[in-house]
């Protein structure tokens, strides 16, 4: 046998060899896909209806339990959100009460006399009353009547107060443009005569030759230690022998919380 027989011979044997293996293996893996493949859903498909019937059931369930738990993480997070709200509009409550109690503690502090006058809360204030007052939240029965005199901080004069019910009072404000009085300027030692611009203002017309500076301070006559106004500025005008003096109310009356009612 020549060389090339051999080698030819020998080729055949091997594809034959590969050949077999080739179809064993692929019989096996026939066999594996009936096995666990073809013959569970041919076993469904013989069950017919039940198993169609069983496979939409657990379809649903799964579906109704991941619906339920959408609607409970909802549910939950709502619940979380309302508890949030509240807590801070108690939170926001609890600041303003602490605010107030620092506002009456800081009042109380510059009261010469505690004895003396009747501490009140302010209810209204001249932006939301009409002609430049303030009411406040103490009447009658707790001693206040028309005519006694109101104050800021003990030494700061507001107003006297002009009418009185029960449990409330309205106090008609120095600054309003009913006022026309005189007012001592301290610095000066002199009487001048003073209009109320309403909103805390003054007006006062002196002639030119008074030295008259900002920051100055205006008292009543009879009450030298209450300050009515401080003297904001000067308006010259050369043809006027009279200088124009603003002055204004030295505690800004829209921010007041307390007031004391001098008895």
């Amino acid at each position: 046998m020549t060389r090339y027989h051999f080698d030819n011979q020998e080729k055949k044997k091997t594809y034959s060899r590969t050949k077999i293996a080739a179809i064993v293996l692929s019989v096996v893996v026939l066999v594996l896909i009936i096995i666990f493949v073809v013959a569970p859903v041919i076993k469904n498909i013989a069950r017919g209806p039940e198993w169609l019937r069983n496979a939409t059931n657990t379809a649903v369930q799964n579906g109704a339990l991941s619906l339920a738990s959408k609607k409970t993480l909802i549910a939950q997070i709502n619940q979380l959100n309302a508890q949030v709200q509240s807590d801070q509009s108690q939170l926001l409550q609890l600041q303003m009460v602490q605010d107030e109690n620092t506002a009456l503690r800081t009042e109380l502090s510059y009261l010469p006399n505690p004895s003396t006058v009747i501490l009140a809360q302010v209810l209204a204030k001249p932006s939301q009353s009409l002609y430049n007052s303030l009411v406040i939240d103490r009447g009658s029965d707790n001693g206040v009547s028309v005519g006694q005199l109101v104050t800021a901080q003990g030494t700061i004069g507001l107003g006297t107060i002009a009418s009185v019910t029960a449990d409330t009072a309205t106090v008609q404000l120095f600054s309003g443009p009913q006022f026309n009085g005189d007012l001592v300027m301290k610095d000066q030692n002199i009487t001048v005569p003073a209009i109320g611009k309403g909103g805390g203002n003054f007006e006062i017309h002196i002639p030119q030759n008074i030295t008259v500076n900002n920051g100055d301070i205006l008292a009543f006559p009879s009450s030298p230690n209450i300050a009515v106004g401080v003297v904001e500025s000067v308006i010259f005008d050369p043809r006027n022998p009279f200088q124009t003096v603003l002055a204004t109310t030295p505690v800004n009356i829209q921010e007041l919380g307390f007031v004391e009612v001098v008895k």
